[in-house]
Order: structure tokens, then C-alpha cells, then sequence
């Protein structure tokens, strides 16, 4: 329950929330609603399980890009299939840049339209096209080719997965189609099997038990400590690639970084003993400049602080009244800049 900052209700599978999660408040505030990303295979014991739009269960991610980006293109019908722009678009292999062709060139052609506002157009009609170039190398003609998962790679489909989201839900934002996204990277017992120093490990709920096992018993795995480490460094090298895509995403402020944040955080602090204690927190970007940068903060619950104090304050932070969150545990002024 990291984006809710309140108590879970109920136990293992069949966890619930007890409030909505800041993404859903953010996104509402606006009239929207949050855009819902999922990373790696859906096992089935533990989905989704960190978007909420109230207290209960969570809601639904979409884990195909290409879905995603039909969705943000306006090519899927009202029962979500492809519409038949899109079916033509596959067939013929073109960009849904073609569709709005003759628009862009009388806008293009329009005086009014600054050189900067050019460069922009520009630039978003390339990112429009480097995800639909991304999206062919590792989707069906329709969908998320699901059946050839094993001979990409579990880790490279999840990584690979993983950055379209994060371009995408960019993408979202610099359209201004919604104010907040989640992304889930891997499900509650996490079966990807990393590759390294070219070796496939054990499943990620394995290594970050410690044991042969999704739960505390079973054989003991040799070195899970120092490969846990390098799955951290591939997931990290990732996440980063968020930082260089919306650094190059524009908007009327600048660069994108420059008017959101991104957070990123564990399901748990630590694997063997699933503790919440001292759950490691990144937050990269500073919307405005209300945010400090470069540092660290122990806002552990030894020192008064909870991750519904920081939650209260981002949600703040993007302009969004906070009020009533988290049961009002009120900001963490520690951050603000």
C-alpha cells in the first residue's frame, strides 16, 4: 500500500486498501483519471496490487504497451479492439502521425507558430514515432506477442516492457491526457529470471527471499544477497531511462523533468523478513523547483515520519489539495525546496 499511506486491510492474496492512492487524487483533482502500467507476466496470486481509487481492491494495469498506445492514440473502439485506423495502420506500416498529416502542415504553414513551437511539434512527432518503432520489435500485429516471452528473455521482456511504459506514460503527460500514471514492475511473488554475467538466476521471489521458495523456508540460495544487487543495478539502469526520455520531452515550462517527478520504491523493505521498515524511496524531478535535490532523508517511522507524510507533500507539490489524505497525517516540509 505505498501510494496510499495508510493501513492495509485483509491478508495475504486477498489485501485491500483502506483509501485511494495518491495517483487517483492527483488525477482526479484534474478530471482525469491515472494512467495504470504493468511490467512482466501476471501470475495470477498477485496481480495488481498499487493503484486505488478508493478503499478496496486495486485497479486494473495494462500490461501491453501497444495497448497503451492505442489507448493514448484514440485508435481503440469503445469494446477496447483496434479500431480500423489502427488495422490500417498495421497493414500498411505507417505511423499514426500519417493520420493527421494535412493538419500538421497547415499548422506548420500558420505564422503564428513560433520556431520554438516548431521545434516541439518536431520533437513530439519523433517520440510518437520511436515508441511505434519500439513497439514492433517486440509486439504481434496486434497485441503483446505473449508466446515468444521465452525466446526474447524473461529479463529482457520485463526491462524491455518497462521502458515503453515509462516513454509512454511521458507521452501522456506531455499531451496533457492525464496528471498521474503507476507503473508495477513485476507481480507479488515475481517470477522473472534475470540473466547475469550470462547466467539465468532464480526467480526474483527467490532471490529476494533468500531461499528456493516464494515464502521464508526452503534451500538456501548461494550469493542471493550480491545477485539481488545486480538485479537492483539492471532495474536502475531502467528506471533512469525515464529521466533521459522526459528530459527530452518539452513543455510551454521546458523540459518535462522540469514540471513532474517520479517515484520509485519497493513492495517491501526488505525480502526475508518482508518489513516495511526504512522501504527505500527514489524521487527524481522537481515540479517548479519545489523540491530539493541531492539528498537524503531518514524519514523512517523511528523519527516521527511516515510515507503518508511524503505522499501528502507530493500530492501538494503537484498543485493538488491534499486534505483528508492518509487520514490528514499532515506534510513532510523536510523536502520542500
Amino acid at each position: 500500500m505505498c501510494l496510499t499511506g495508510l493501513p492495509f486491510a485483509g491478508s495475504s492474496n486477498k489485501t485491500t486498501s483502506t483509501g485511494p492512492s495518491a495517483d487517483w487524487v492527483i488525477a482526479r483533482a484534474a478530471g482525469l483519471e491515472p494512467l495504470r502500467l504493468y511490467a512482466g507476466l501476471k501470475q495470477g496470486y498477485i496481480n495488481e496490487m498499487l493503484s486505488f481509487p478508493e478503499a478496496g481492491p486495486p485497479a486494473a494495469a495494462e500490461e501491453d504497451p501497444y495497448q497503451v498506445y492505442l489507448q493514448l492514440a484514440g485508435l481503440l473502439d469503445a469494446d477496447g479492439a483496434p479500431s480500423s485506423s489502427a488495422e490500417e495502420l498495421m497493414l500498411r506500416r505507417k505511423s499514426v502521425n500519417d493520420l493527421v498529416r494535412s493538419d500538421l502542415a497547415t499548422l506548420k504553414a500558420n505564422p503564428r507558430l513560433s520556431q520554438a513551437d516548431r521545434e516541439r511539434l518536431d520533437l513530439h512527432l519523433s517520440a510518437v514515432r520511436e515508441i511505434e518503432v519500439s513497439l514492433s520489435t517486440m509486439c504481434t500485429s496486434r497485441f503483446l506477442d505473449l508466446d515468444e516471452i521465452e525466446t526474447i528473455g524473461p529479463d529482457g521482456f520485463t526491462e524491455d516492457a518497462a521502458r515503453l511504459q515509462m516513454q509512454l506514460a511521458g507521452l501522456a503527460f506531455s499531451c496533457n491526457l492525464t496528471r498521474a500514471a503507476t507503473l508495477q514492475w513485476g507481480d507479488g511473488v515475481d517470477q522473472t529470471m534475470y540473466e547475469i554475467n550470462g547466467e539465468k538466476t532464480h526467480r526474483f521471489s527467490f532471490i529476494s527471499n533468500r531461499v528456493e521458495s516464494d515464502g521464508s523456508t526452503g534451500a538456501v540460495i548461494p550469493n542471493a544477497m550480491e545477485m539481488h544487487i545486480e538485479i537492483d543495478r539492471i532495474r536502475m539502469r531502467t528506471f533512469k531511462t525515464l529521466f533521459d526520455h522526459w528530459s527530452q520531452l518539452t513543455t510551454p515550462r521546458g523540459p518535462l523533468f522540469d514540471s513532474a517527478l517520479a517515484l520509485w520504491t519497493n513492495s517491501k523493505a526488505d525480502g526475508p523478513s518482508d518489513s516495511f521498515n526504512n522501504l527505500p524511496v527514489i524521487i527524481a524531478g522537481s515540479p517548479l523547483g519545489r523540491l530539493k535535490q541531492g539528498q537524503y532523508l531518514d524519514a523512517s517511522s523511528s523519527t516521527g515520519r511516515s510515507m503518508g507524510n511524503l505522499l501528502t507533500t507530493l500530492i501538494e507539490v503537484c498543485g493538488v489539495d491534499a486534505s483528508g489524505f492518509a487520514d490528514d497525517v499532515g506534510g513532510l516540509p523536510d523536502i520542500l525546496a
